[in-house]
C-alpha cells in the first residue's frame, strides 16, 4: 500500500521539477553604436559612449541564463522624460536583438523593459550625445 501512495508523488515532483527546468530566465544588456567626429563608428558593449561619440543606434541583446539568444522577447523603451509610455516597443529577433536609433533631442537615461514568458528584467541606457 506505501509503494502506490510513493509512487505517484515521485511522479509529481519530478514533473514539477521539469515544469520548473523549462522556466527561461531573461537577461539583457545594450550595445552604443555611434560616430565620432573623424567619421569612425565605435561600439560601446553596456558601457556609456564619451561625449565625444554621437549614439546612432542601439541594440538591447536578450539572452537567457547560459548566454543564448532569446528570441521573441518583448521591448519596451522609454526615454528619460517619459518612463509610463514606450516611446517604442518590439521584440527581439532570431539572434535575441532588438534595435532601435533613439531621439537625439533626448538626452539623459533611457530605459528598456524585456518580458519572456513571466520573466521580466530592466535596464538602463545612457545616452549622452
Amino acid at each position: 500500500m506505501k509503494f502506490k501512495l510513493v509512487l505517484p508523488l515521485i511522479l509529481l515532483s519530478g514533473l514539477a521539477m521539469s515544469a520548473t527546468a523549462l522556466a527561461e530566465d531573461v537577461f539583457a544588456k545594450y550595445n552604443l553604436r555611434g560616430g565620432m567626429t573623424n567619421g569612425r563608428t565605435v561600439i560601446y558593449n553596456n558601457t556609456p559612449a564619451p561625449t565625444n561619440v554621437r549614439v546612432r543606434s542601439v541594440d538591447i541583446v536578450v539572452t537567457n541564463s547560459v548566454g543564448k539568444p532569446v528570441p521573441g522577447a518583448q521591448i519596451k523603451v522609454y526615454t528619460p522624460d517619459n518612463n509610463t509610455t514606450p516611446w517604442i516597443t518590439g521584440n527581439s529577433n532570431i539572434k535575441g536583438t532588438f534595435t532601435f536609433t533613439p531621439n537625439s533631442s533626448k538626452l539623459g537615461l533611457w530605459s528598456a523593459r524585456v518580458q519572456k514568458s513571466q520573466d521580466t528584467t530592466i535596464i538602463y541606457i545612457p545616452i549622452q550625445n
